[in-house]
């Protein structure tokens, strides 16, 4: 089962403690698990404080992926300090 497939179908909502993202096309995640809508569809299945682990390779502050990738993450949980 894809992993897109299975968070936009889940009605489980706010009830995961942590989801763990281990997905690679090569050696790269695939990009459908790459986009802001399927970080918030991720973050709406997760519990307040509830975790996304993910397996990525990546500098935390420069890299190409992880800053933009999970920036959304942070913005929006500033928003709800």
């Amino acid at each position: 089962m894809d992993a897109r497939w299975f968070v936009m179908n889940c009605k489980e909502n706010g009830t995961y403690d942590f989801i763990f993202g281990d997905a690679f096309n090569d050696l790269s995640i695939p990009y459908h698990l790459t986009t802001r809508e399927f970080a918030m569809e991720l973050k709406r299945l997760l519990k307040p404080d509830g975790l996304y682990l993910a397996n990525v390779i990546d500098s935390f502050k420069k890299g190409l992926f992880i800053p933009p990738t999970f920036g959304p993450w942070n913005k929006s949980s500033e928003k709800s300090r």
